[in-house]
């Protein structure tokens, strides 16, 4: 949300501030830099913060503002989404994701100073101080790193004990990564299966996978922002049910009959559909065949119901559901079987649809969202993104620097974009982003925004340095087949490519033709 924040303030003061500083623009100006400066979850002590106040306190002078405080304060704006950054990272490094338990072989160290790299805060504890550590510091940690030697120990049972405390504080056990020199036996494995989630290391695994997993981690224990798609047609049970799914943070949207669903799925897009068993027209396991003839709903079902015969449910969910909850709904058995069901689906969907270093879309399932928009009759937008010079950045600064600018990347896409847009990875440093009930000029406007902020981004190398890099964009209508808008979008990203890169070229309908340039800010 703070990167969101910055963005948000720099698109609103280059896009309607500056071209008209009016008394009206300013005052939501005014309005969105108050937001900010006091959004309880930023730092005080960061410069994005004292950057926002100087801010407000330039609003707060007067109705209008003479030449020189415009200059100024364009120049802090296009420099809050560099510092917002390092404000974030800096927030982050006192909340450990990782905690190293030292003294068990260099596999562990080295392997944590990897994970360093790539911005992932790391804790370093030996056990016998495990008294000193603070809730604090534990609180946040989802993954353990631990040498393999370990196993041999007295200690395990130290190593044991502090797993469980973390769990007792976060309500989610940390998943174990064992550094191991070598491979492990029977008897060893055995021994590590007693920590519970366990995911075992060699020296020639990539580090990517222990990334993705720490990732990962914290997103699959939490259900904030979740979408669940209720369908019960009992007002009493359906007020039950979504009352206990909002207190977990869950977005639930209701329907109270089965002929809405299809509807509902395809515009709300839920991670999870939770049904009543017994409904009009259609039951549940009915209603769930109805769903699947659709190749999209690969999301969980749970099914809700009074029946408690085993066998009847087992044939029930041979239809396409994934869970059985028993009514009345016992509240930690129903938000146990929906984290279990949620955090089931995303790994499969990483695994299956997903790019595994940045986890967006990958190559196939980006362009199959396209078709489908296009097949659904939704016009909108393609565009295709490339970083600029990213083979000199490989080449200067090795692929493990480069790996990560493509991660920031893929999380500054993330950030800037609605929630109902897709962006996939389609290449080596080649992204697409498909905008629904976008026009391509607007899709331009937003993928320019993006465009100047991050060439604000300073991405930080091996030896300490920073640089920047940026990208270029190719926009096309997503009004016909996909197969003619990429190679639309392809000819706009050449021509923003050799009119001088960092750039995002609008490419018209007719081929060879070009709607618009938006030039660099």
């Amino acid at each position: 949300m703070a990167l969101l924040h910055s963005i948000a303030i720099r698109s609103m003061w280059q896009l309607l501030v500056c071209p008209r500083p009016a008394r009206m623009n300013l005052e939501a100006f005014r309005q969105a830099v108050m937001s900010a400066s006091y959004d309880p979850s930023s730092s005080a002590a960061t410069q994005f913060t004292e950057i926002l106040q100087v801010l407000s306190m330039h609003m707060a002078r007067s109705d209008s503002l003479p030449d020189s405080a415009i200059e100024e304060i364009t120049k802090m704006v296009n420099s809050l989404p560099m510092l917002r950054r390092r404000a974030t990272d800096g927030d982050a490094g006192g909340k450990p994701q990782v905690l190293l338990v030292e003294g068990f072989g260099s596999g562990a160290s080295n392997l944590a100073a990897s994970l360093g790299q790539f911005a992932i805060p790391v804790a370093a504890l030996k056990l016998e101080h495990v008294g000193s550590a603070t809730t604090q510091e534990l609180c946040s940690v989802s993954t353990v790193i631990v040498g393999h030697r370990v196993l041999q120990t007295p200690q395990l049972g130290d190593l044991q004990a502090l797993l469980e405390g973390i769990s007792q504080l976060s309500s989610e056990p940390p998943a174990v990564v064992l550094a191991c020199d070598e491979s492990l036996v029977f008897e060893q494995r055995l021994a590590a299966a007693a920590l519970g989630s366990v995911r075992i290391h060699l020296p020639e695994d990539e580090v990517r996978s222990i990334r993705e997993l720490v990732v990962n981690r914290r997103a699959d224990a939490a259900l904030d922002g979740a979408k669940v798609l209720l369908i019960d047609d009992s007002p009493t049970d359906a007020y039950h049910a979504l009352r206990i799914m909002q207190e977990h943070g869950l977005v639930v949207e209701h329907v109270d009959h089965p002929a809405k669903a299809i509807e509902a799925v395809r515009r709300f897009s839920p991670n999870l559909i939770v049904m009543d068993f017994h409904m009009p027209v259609a039951n549940g396991d009915v209603m769930a065949s109805v769903l699947r003839q659709d190749p999209e709903v690969t999301m969980p079902i749970i099914f809700l119901s009074s029946m408690d015969d085993s066998e009847q449910q087992l044939l029930a969910l041979s239809h396409g559901a994934d869970a059985f909850v028993t009514k009345p709904i016992q509240h930690g058995a129903f938000i146990k079987a929906i984290k279990s069901m949620m955090s089931r689906a995303r790994g499969i969907d990483r695994r299956m649809r997903r790019d595994p270093l940045t986890s967006l879309l990958n190559h196939a399932q980006i362009l199959e969202t396209a078709k489908r928009m296009v097949a659904d009759g939704i016009e909108g937008s393609l565009a295709i993104i490339d970083i600029d010079h990213f083979k000199t950045i490989n080449d200067t600064y090795g692929h493990p620097v480069g790996d990560r600018v493509l991660i920031r990347a893929a999380e500054f896409l993330t950030a800037g974009l609605r929630d109902s847009d897709s962006i996939g990875r389609v290449g080596g440093e080649e992204f697409a982003v498909v905008l629904p009930s976008t026009s391509p000029e607007i899709a331009g406007m937003v993928m320019d925004r993006i465009r100047g902020c991050f060439a604000n981004l300073q991405h930080e190398d091996d030896t300490g340095g920073a640089f920047s890099c940026t990208f270029s964009c190719g926009v096309v209508a997503l009004d016909q087949d996909v197969a003619t808008a990429l190679r639309g979008a392809d000819e706009g990203l050449y021509q923003a490519k050799h009119g001088g890169r960092n750039r995002v070229v609008i490419f018209g309908a007719q081929a060879g033709s070009t709607s618009g340039v938006v030039p660099p800010i």
